[in-house]
This record gives structure tokens, C-alpha cells and sequence, in this order.
């Protein structure tokens, strides 16, 4: 067996000699690239794929998770403030932790009245323990909302005095949000808090209640405070911002796309109205179309027929009234006559309109645009006339005045949502093949080369006279060191012979 090896090994040594400096070096590289290749394959097809068993985590929390899956022998990363181990321990890893009661959430709630602790406390170690306690299960809750990481409540109750007792409306609580990178809670959400805290609390009204985000500021004002309330003012207002804020996320998230996330801000500034116009219109028209008159509803007519006698004078100083009666000259004849009179009513059509305008209507938008990096004429014209028909403007140019876009460089913030590009399957399968094809094209190019100087040397014949020194070759190398063998050592040279003899 150790011949087999050894004259195995005689045989590479031997070729490798048989090689050119060229291709001996293009043969290490190919070699290099080729185990480089099958080395950065096997990490990433055999490594463990690790999941997340708990997020948000605080770092009490995430500590005695990390030193409880060291004591199961359960390999385990931290990353932010998430807890990682390899997929297929994942399961097991939440069982055995929930049944050591982990992960604890590091703040009291009502759990610490099942301690036997509590037994013989003072009326306000008791008062300050319940206080803690709804705190703290108060935030539970709202860390449980979509888009919250963490919640910090502060609750300031009613204070009783003897024999005065202040009115309820004492109670006041502060709520301070941790959000998620990227998250935003509507106002519907932030009211939908403020109605929690305010139904866990005995006494505590909603307009009691401020509600800050991580950044200080104000998701909900104190309208108790400032006596807003619920006044028209305060609703025009936020109906307002939510309109602003509709068009700057319409209009920043389809400029993304363009210049990238991060490099564009916009600014918004709606004139609205709330003036509502109400209007009322009656039109009269006949029934029948194409008449001037209507339909006859009605009709009176009279006829009265009267006769003179022979005028023979009067009383001096009278004269007649009935100015209707026909009368003749008195001729000393009689006289007769006819009076007719008619009177008609026609119906007509009435329609009455009434219109009532909208709550509000949007006189004009302004825009600011703030694109980071540099664009030309013809880009800026592009993206003012975007905005323009994305704002409902025509494109027709007359109302660009109200669009400015500005081009400038400014540090954009990091992308929340984009991945590492180690954690990119694409990119990683690209890098393997990009090294497979590197490493097969130097092997098959070392190949070709060592093939085609071994067909042009071998016949090449090497003249006598040629002044370049020749390289020798390993059979001329090896038939020398023989000849010196049966000189010097001539029964080494003949168990050597006997050697070979015997493999073949």
C-alpha cells in the first residue's frame, strides 16, 4: 500500500515537474479559485439559518434569555434587541423558555398581588404597588399594537383629603410611544390609546391624556388644556394636515422611485375653505312644451245686458257714476246694451332646486420639492409637471408658479427597510457563479496553454549550435542522477532496478 502511495505521489511530483513556470502558477490559481468556490458554497448552503424568538426585548430581558439558552446548549445570537437561534431549535427554544416563565416583560403588573409579599403592607404601599401595577399593564397593552415597540404610562391620580374629596376630573396620565422604524399611527389609532387609557383609569377623562411619540412630539393635543376642544377650528384644522399629508406621501413616495429612498422631501401648503354654500332656485315653466301658456285650470265669465230709458233731463247739479253703460245723446229715444268679462286660470309647472356645496373645497396647493443631488432643466420641468397634474392641475404651464422644485445635496437617512446585501440571495448566487466561471475559465485556459506548448515543444528539434541555453528536461535530469548512481553506488542502483522491476 505504501509503494502505491509513494509511487502515486512519484507520478504527480513528476508531472508536476514536467510543467512549465506558466502553467504551474495558472494551476495554482485555478486551484485557489476552485476551493474558494466549493468553501464559500458550503458556508452558505451548511450554516444554520437563524430566526428571531423574541423582538423588542429590553436588555434585562434579552439577558436572561441569552443566559438560559446558554445553560440548554442552544446556539443563540443577539441582534438589536432581538434574540436569534438557528431555525431548528426555534420551537424548543420558546417552550422551554415559557416554561421558565421567560421572556418577563421587566415591569410590574398585576401579577405581584398573587405574592405572598403583600400580605400585612401598609394602606399606601398598597396604593403605590396598584399604581405600578396599572401602569404596567397598561403598557403590555399598548405594546401589543402594530407598530409600537415600547410604551412608557405615567398616571397621576385623584387625590382624596379628609372629609373633602376632589372632583374626579384630578386624574391625569402621560403616554410616551417607542414606534417602529418607519411606522406612523393615524389619528383614529392615537384615539383609539387615549380612549384605553382613559377607560383603565377611574376618574381620568380623555382630554386628560397627552400622548408623545420617541421624538417629543405631540400625537394628540391637550384640548383641555388649550379649550379647543372640539371646535370648529381645531377640525378645519386637522382636516387641514390630513389633506397636506395625504399629497406629501402621494407625492414623495412616487418621487422615490426616481431618485431613490431618502432623496427627495416635500412640502405642502393647501388653502382650504370651509365656507358652505347653500342655494335655493324655483323655475316656473308651462306644462305642455312648446306653449306659452299652461294647462286651464279655471275659468269665470259674466255676461250683463242693461236698457235706458228716454233721457228727459236731470236734476240740476247730478251726473251719472256707471261709467260702463253705453249711452246715446238724449234724443228721447231708449237705448240698450251688453257688458261681457272673463277670467282664467292656468297651471304652470314649479321646480325647486336646492344645492348644498361641499364641506370644504381646496382653492389651491403649493409644493415644494427638494430633490437631493443635481438635475437638469429638462428633469426639473419633468417633475413640475408631475406634480402639477398629480395635485389636479392642468399641464398646461400656468400654474407651475405655485410648484418649486430645488435640487441639492443633503444626508439623506438610511433605509429602514432594505436588507444587508450578504442576507441577498441573488447577490450571494452571483458571487458563486462569478467565482465558478473564474476558476473553471483559468483551468481550462492553463489546460489549453500547457496542451499547446507541449505540441509545439515536443517536435521543436534543439540544434547543437543554438547559442540560447536549453532547459533540461526531467528525463535528462533522471538518466543523469542514474548514471551517477551506478558509478558511485552501483548495488543501490541494482535493488532499484530490482524495484521496478517487481511493479511492473
Amino acid at each position: 500500500m505504501n509503494q502505491q502511495i509513494r509511487a502515486f505521489l512519484e507520478r504527480i511530483s513528476g508531472y508536476w515537474r514536467q510543467l512549465q513556470p506558466h502553467q504551474r502558477r495558472n494551476l495554482v490559481f485555478a486551484g485557489v479559485f476552485f476551493f474558494l468556490t466549493v468553501a464559500l458554497l458550503s458556508w452558505f448552503a451548511f450554516r444554520p439559518n437563524y430566526v428571531a424568538v423574541y423582538s423588542n426585548l429590553e436588555p434585562g430581558t434579552a439577558g436572561e434569555i441569552v443566559t438560559k439558552l446558554d445553560e440548554m446548549k442552544i446556539p443563540n445570537q443577539i441582534q438589536g434587541n432581538s434574540v436569534l437561534v438557528p431555525e431548528e431549535y426555534a420551537d424548543r427554544a420558546r417552550v422551554q423558555l415559557a416554561m421558565n416563565n421567560l421572556p418577563k416583560s421587566g415591569r410590574i403588573d398585576f401579577g405581584i398581588f398573587n405574592e405572598k409579599s403583600i400580605v400585612g403592607m401598609t394602606e399606601q404601599e398598597f396604593d403605590v404597588k396598584y399604581l405600578t401595577a396599572l401602569q404596567g399593564s397598561i403598557e403590555n397593552t399598548i405594546r401589543s399594537i402594530k407598530g409600537v415597540n415600547d410604551a412608557r404610562v405615567h398616571i397621576v391620580m385623584e387625590q382624596q383629603k379628609l372629609f373633602v374629596q376632589q372632583p374626579l376630573q384630578d386624574a391625569k396620565a402621560s403616554v410616551l410611544l417607542q414606534l417602529a422604524p418607519g411606522a406612523q399611527l393615524s389619528p383614529e389609532q392615537v384615539i383609539g390609546i387615549q380612549q384605553l387609557v382613559a377607560g383603565s383609569v377611574r376618574g381620568l377623562q380623555p382630554d386628560h391624556i397627552a400622548i408623545l411619540d420617541q421624538n417629543g412630539v405631540r400625537l394628540l393635543e391637550d384640548q383641555a388644556g388649550n379649550g379647543l376642544g372640539n371646535s370648529p377650528g381645531t377640525k378645519e384644522m386637522e382636516v387641514r394636515k390630513q389633506i397636506e399629508k395625504d399629497f406629501q406621501n402621494r407625492i414623495r413616495n412616487a418621487l422615490e422611485k426616481l431618485v431613490g429612498y431618502g432623496n427627495v422631501e416635500v412640502i405642502v401648503n393647501a388653502d382650504v375653505s370651509f365656507d358652505k354654500v347653500q342655494s335655493t332656485k324655483e323655475i316656473f315653466t308651462p306644462p305642455i312644451e312648446g306653449s306659452t301658456q299652461g294647462i286651464p285650470r279655471s275659468e269665470s265669465r259674466t255676461s250683463e245686458t242693461y236698457e235706458n230709458a228716454p233721457a228727459t233731463g236731470g236734476a240740476a247739479g247730478n251726473n251719472t257714476n256707471n261709467v260702463n253703460a253705453q249711452t246715446k245723446a238724449a234724443t228721447g229715444t231708449s237705448s240698450t246694451g251688453e257688458k261681457r268679462s272673463s277670467i282664467a286660470n292656468f297651471e304652470i309647472n314649479k321646480e325647486i332646486v336646492q344645492r348644498v356645496g361641499q364641506p370644504f373645497e381646496i382653492r389651491k396647493v403649493s409644493v415644494s420639492v427638494l430633490v437631493n443631488g443635481q438635475i437638469d432643466n429638462q428633469q426639473k420641468q419633468d417633475i413640475t409637471n408631475w406634480v402639477a397634474t398629480s395635485i389636479g392641475y392642468r399641464n398646461d404651464g400656468q400654474n407651475n408658479a405655485d410648484i418649486t422644485v430645488m435640487a441639492s445635496t443633503f444626508q439623506s437617512p438610511a433605509n429602514p427597510f432594505a436588507k444587508p446585501w450578504y442576507q441577498n440571495p441573488w447577490i450571494i448566487g452571483g458571487i458563486a457563479a462569478g467565482l465558478l466561471l473564474v476558476g473553471g475559465g483559468g483551468y481550462a485556459i492553463a489546460r489549453r496553454r500547457a496542451k499547446h506548448d507541449g505540441e509545439e515543444i515536443a517536435p521543436t528539434p534543439v540544434s547543437a549550435l543554438s547559442p540560447l541555453p536549453t532547459e533540461e528536461t526531467s528525463q535528462q535530469k533522471i538518466r543523469r542522477e542514474l548514471d551517477k548512481m551506478i558509478d558511485k553506488k552501483p548495488e543501490e542502483f541494482v535493488n532499484l532496478l530490482r524495484t521496478w522491476l517487481a511493479e511492473e
